[in-house]
């Protein structure tokens, strides 16, 4: 029996490992085969496939214990090769064609830009081939059904080492999330997906030599299927992205993976190397030369360099170092660069360290890995400059369903901050790209709209004083830029821009403010301002947006106000674009990912619905008894499932800005709160049969005070104490708060079991199917309500879930002292 039990855990340790890490790795894989807004699928595929699993174990017999070691065995072979199978089809489908026609003039069209592609995609969505989507889906549902299976396979057939057995796999998951994706920095995707190919191969071995088995054909035979396979696929290459959904490809030079992004390198032109993250947002390599300086100095963020030679900047997604070398080329002395996709810079460095014209190893300047914001918030310095491009908003998807969002660098919060972090005479420049000029009768952009806020937040009362908006028109839009300043802007310096704009060809013109008078001393005549400035009537506009826009203060404001993109966006709910479900008047976009949503939603219902029913259509245990369903579990199991997800992701959102890079926060909460959780599954093994209803109640007490306090109170309160700590210590103590949530929480679902449902070893594979499926429902709900209702909603959600479950088991607490004292 002991070394059963060692099978059972070393087989659920492997699968758990699997199942979660497989899980991060393929939101990678989506973000760059589909659209990054795909990548939230694997979290779906990942609990569902679970949950099926674990459905198809509940109503399959039980199987005998001599045989239990060859069934693992062949469900694991069976895994190995439904993962091969599906990385294999994953990659090599081709969901986008390389070459799309224009729905405009029907011509056949390739290499376009991701903003073009993205815009063809929504014109014409058939592109994207729902068939190849669904059957690709399919298969890579399989490896997460056999994962669910092998895991309620376990559980059912070792009832009484549920709680001991449900905090092992929590743990290894706990393992699996960190250490997988954490394999891309040193294997790449070849590399790592051998590596979880293989590790069942850990799990087979075991029960091969510590079960004493002799022969397994089945398995064996599927064993030589999977390194047959293994070795087609690695001397056919077919472990890399064959067909990207965003910017292809050409003249491939070589490609770096990481938990954040997936970055190609490629030659664009013969001199120019260029950088693409995720088949999204794309850089090129700028090095210290006269050519290149020539093709940049046309662009609009050079208008202000000029002006400030000699003093500090502040560069944010320096991506290919364009603007930083450019505001060398200008006379700043000192350069600070952060840029999120690490790769980039690290491949410039390394590829590159002894290049003279490497921008990063010019004199003067530094580089940090990190979100933007995050590093701003976390320095005391004070800067002439700070510059920042609207990096592409498509790429670098979040690993868990979009936790991470780009959109904080220009929240409201954000420009207040930016405002902080400059000199008096200091200049914020935000430079973009769009359709439309920043500025219509009836359109106004986003940043422009923030910026108005954050001047506010920052104390200054008339922010049309201190905001210029210079445009230059494009045949497909317009490139523009915000300019903004803590004292008043005045004319002489706008025109010092225009005439450098002149000299340097880069052709801006001035939408606001509105410039008139005599300028016959700064040598400007009425000939020159009537060429510099916009025809569009865009100063009243201006004047009238600066007084009308508001902050949105206070933590309901998102809740009570619908998202609408003329109003200011906070931190609470960083998106410009809502998911589609509360607006009426909804941008393509917002089109784009409501039905997404909507697919994903419905799948999720019908599977959650059939899991639900299915215990009451097949109630008949194999003993000819009644399998006893308590209303009271269903409750837990649902409300544990939603609340888990959802407090966990409202962490993430919360904490990602003070832990300086989306990656460091998604694996410190992700890992502290189920490894908490595994830990106090296993210590409530050890609480006595007549205390669990009470110990029940205690620890969802004490999971909704926890919850509060590390998701509400602490950074609420200790905001500037977080960003005052050293970054380790920092990490240190996150680690520690949200690993004691996920201990009290980690108590409730095994309590909930042995307390309701303590006789019925067939229900554990049922109450695993609903627990999982719960949590695919809040972790798709999550990714909806916080771009419509914001991340405080969802953490009341959260804190409603186990609420409702306190009140279920204070109730039932009740009745029972009620029946003994009768």
């Amino acid at each position: 029996m002991e070394q059963r039990a060692k099978t059972d855990l070393i087989v659920l340790s492997v699968v758990s490992i699997l199942a979660l890490g497989l899980e991060v790795l393929l939101t990678r894989i989506f973000a760059v085969v589909l659209f990054a807004s795909h990548s939230f699928m694997a979290i779906s595929l990942t609990l569902l496939g679970t949950g099926i699993g674990a459905t198809i174990a509940y109503l399959t017999k039980p199987v005998s214990f001599d045989k239990q070691p060859a069934r693992q065995l062949l469900s694991l072979a069976a895994l190995m090769l439904s993962m091969l199978l599906a990385f294999y089809l994953l990659l090599d489908t081709e969901f986008v064609p390389a070459v799309l026609s224009d729905p405009d003039s029907g011509a056949d069209m390739k290499y376009l830009s991701w903003n073009k592609r993205f815009t063809m995609v929504m014109k014409d969505s058939s592109v994207l081939s729902l068939p190849l989507l669904y059957r690709t889906i399919s298969i890579v549902l399989i490896p997460f059904v056999l994962a669910g299976y092998i895991q309620a396979f376990i559980f059912r057939h070792a009832p009484k080492s549920f709680a001991l057995y449900y905090g092992i796999d929590l743990v290894a998951a706990t393992a699996g999330a960190i250490g997988i994706p954490l394999l891309l920095y040193p294997l790449g995707l070849k590399g790592t997906i051998v590596v979880v190919v293989l590790l069942p191969l850990v799990a087979m071995l075991w029960i091969f030599f510590g079960q004493g088995l002799k022969r397994s054909w089945p398995a064996l035979v599927m064993l030589g299927l999977v390194f047959s396979g293994l070795a087609y696929c690695l001397v056919n290459d077919s472990f890399k992205v064959r067909h990207i959904a965003g910017f292809q490809e050409r003249r491939f030079i070589k490609e770096y993976w990481s938990p954040m992004a997936r970055v190609g390198l490629m030659e664009y032109y013969r001199d120019r190397e260029l950088y693409v993250i995720d088949g999204a947002s794309r850089t090129f390599y700028a090095p210290n030369q006269d050519k290149h300086i020539e093709r940049y100095k046309v662009s609009l963020y050079n208008m202000p360099f000029h002006l400030k030679a000699g003093g500090k900047a502040l560069i944010l997604a320096s991506g290919g170092g364009q603007e930083v070398l450019m505001a060398k080329h200008h006379g700043l002395k000192e350069i600070d660069a952060v840029e999120v996709a690490q790769p980039i810079v690290q491949d410039i460095l390394e590829r590159r360290k002894n290049d003279s014209d490497n921008p990063y190893l010019l004199d003067g300047v530094s580089f940090e890995a990190a979100d933007g914001r995050s590093y701003l918030m976390r320095s005391k310095k004070i800067y002439d400059m700070i510059e920042m491009k609207e990096i592409n908003f498509h790429s670098l998807a979040s690993q868990v369903a979009q936790a991470w969002s780009p959109y904080y660098l220009f929240t409201q919060e954000a420009f207040a901050e930016y405002m902080e972090h400059l000199e008096d005479d200091g200049y914020l420049v935000y430079s973009t790209f769009s359709r439309k000029p920043a500025l219509t009768k009836t359109w106004a952009s986003p940043p422009l709209i923030n910026m108005i806020a954050g001047l506010k937040l920052a104390g200054i009362k008339e922010p049309e004083k201190h905001i210029a908006v210079f445009f230059t028109p494009r045949d497909y839009g317009y490139r523009y830029m915000l300019v903004a300043k803590k004292s008043p802007l005045d004319k002489q310096e706008l025109i010092s821009m225009l005439k450098f704009s002149d000299e340097e060809g880069i052709g801006a013109k001035l939408q606001y403010p509105r410039l008139s008078g005599d300028f016959s001393a700064l040598d400007v005549d009425e000939v020159k301002l009537a060429a510099w400035q916009s025809k569009q009537k865009a100063g009243r506009r201006t004047i009238d947006l600066a007084r009308s826009v508001a902050p949105r203060l206070g933590l309901w404001s998102n809740v009570a106000d619908p998202p609408d993109r003329n109003s200011a966006l906070n931190d609470d709910r960083p998106y410009v674009y809502s998911s589609g479900f509360r607006t009426e008047d909804k941008h393509r976009r917002e089109t784009l990912v409501k039905s997404l949503y909507e697919q994903i939603l419905v799948i999720i219902g019908l599977a959650i619905g059939l899991f639900l029913i299915l215990p009451f259509v097949i109630r008949r245990a194999d003993r000819g008894v009644l399998v006893r369903l308590d209303w009271r579990l269903l409750v837990t199991l649902l409300g544990t499932g939603l609340g888990f997800m959802f407090l966990e992701m409202t962490g993430i959102y919360r904490f990602q800005l003070y832990l300086h890079h989306p990656t460091i926060a998604l694996m410190t909460i992700l890992s502290a709160m189920i490894l908490g959780a595994g830990l106090g599954s296993i210590h409530s093994r050890h609480i006595k049969p007549e205390e669990r209803e009470k110990k029940l109640c205690a620890w969802l007490a004490y999971s909704l005070v926890l919850a509060s306090i590390v998701l509400f109170v602490a950074p609420s309160l200790g905001h500037d104490l977080f960003l005052a700590l050293p970054l380790g210590l920092l990490c240190v103590l996150t680690f520690l708060g949200f690993s004691i949530l996920g201990y009290a929480l980690g108590h409730i679902l095994p309590l909930a079991i042995a307390t309701y449902a303590p006789e019925e070893e067939r229900l554990l594979a049922w109450c695993w199917a609903i627990s999982v499926s719960a949590s695919v429902l809040s972790t798709v709900s999550a990714s909806i309500l916080v771009r419509d209702y914001g991340m405080f909603f969802v953490f009341l959600l959260g804190l409603s879930c186990y609420g409702l479950v306190l009140l279920v088991a204070l109730g039932s607490l009740r009745r029972k002292r009620l029946l003994a004292g009768a």
